[in-house]
């Protein structure tokens, strides 16, 4: 008589605990996922201003070394 009562809050418990689970595992992949994209991009932006920042010094040196030259002729 109780069983199927028993056997129905289980069932209902083990489902809710399995979606919770699913949420929760949910948010660690979207949470990992969002960890992923942002160093990503941090990665990017600094290597992007490294070269920048690389590209600029070479040129500046270049030219301040070449302009003297220039000048000459």
């Amino acid at each position: 008589m109780f069983y199927p009562i028993t056997h129905l809050l289980c069932d209902k418990a083990g489902i809710s605990f399995f979606f919770f689970f699913l949420f929760f595992f949910f948010i660690i992949v979207v949470i990992v996922v969002v960890v992923i994209i942002v160093v990503v991009v941090i990665v990017v932006v600094v290597v992007v201003i490294v070269v920048v920042i690389i590209v600029v010094v070479v040129v500046v040196i270049s030219v301040s070394t070449l302009f003297p030259f220039v000048i000459a002729f």
